[in-house]
């Protein structure tokens, strides 16, 4: 009787411990993952470039209007657009940094990405923090797009004057960002991006960035979606 009532005492002891340990340890995620509104800007428009050059390679969307303001096929535009030097080349981007819950975005990275991730991402901190960035409300927030100015040839208009354009231009897609997430030391982040290019064309990507030499740099990216 005696040995059984010890094995209980053990046993509810041993449950504290978890639940102690597993308090202690959510408390050492969440500190360990901070949001930055000036350093979010600063990587947005570090890695605003070469994100869109990836996409805009990658899908080469059809243009909304042509030069003659007539019809254009895929194979024609795939041909001409980057060759455009005379016509205004809009991105709508959405002006409204946001939760992946508010972008209606699941995480879709199996067993198999995880360990192809795990290959490229040597500190699992990247892993905590891509917890975070699906599993929690992060707050939205507005940000002003002329602070990004790393646009190369494009021009970014926000998505609630898409219909106000005047002229000639060609619309090579629309963009939306989730909040950037950092590590407490602002040495590594985390973001998901969409790239729309038209019916049936975009995809959606969480990109894992650090910082080198005081720049950010993508170090891999995971695919959520892709149509």
């Amino acid at each position: 009787m005696r040995f059984k009532m010890k094995q209980i005492i053990i046993l509810k002891f041993v449950i504290l411990l978890a639940i102690v340990f597993s308090f202690f340890w959510s408390c050492i995620r969440e500190n360990s993952i901070v949001l930055d509104d000036k350093e979010e800007l600063i990587v947005i428009n570090s890695t605003f470039l070469k994100a869109i050059d990836t996409s805009y390679s990658k899908f080469p969307p059809l243009p909304r209007r042509n030069i003659n303001n007539g019809n254009i096929t895929r194979s024609e535009s795939i041909n001409t657009n980057k060759q455009v030097t005379n016509i205004r080349l809009i991105l709508y981007v959405n002006d409204t940094l946001k939760s992946m819950q508010m972008l209606n975005v699941q995480r879709v990275t199996y067993s198999l990405e995880k360990k192809i991730l795990e290959t490229k991402l040597h500190d699992s901190i990247f892993f905590i923090m891509y917890d975070k960035l699906f599993d929690y409300f992060l707050p939205y927030k507005k940000i002003i797009l002329d602070s990004i100015t790393n646009t190369g040839k494009f021009e970014l208009i926000p998505t609630y004057l898409r219909d106000d354009l005047n002229g000639e231009y060609r619309v090579i897609g629309e963009i939306n960002y989730s909040r950037v997430i950092f590590n407490r030391e602002r040495t590594k982040a985390c973001y998901y991006f969409s790239f729309i290019c038209g019916i049936g064309c975009g995809h959606g990507y969480t990109l894992f960035l650090e910082k080198k030499n005081n720049k950010w740099e993508i170090i891999t990216e995971s695919p959520e979606w892709q149509f």
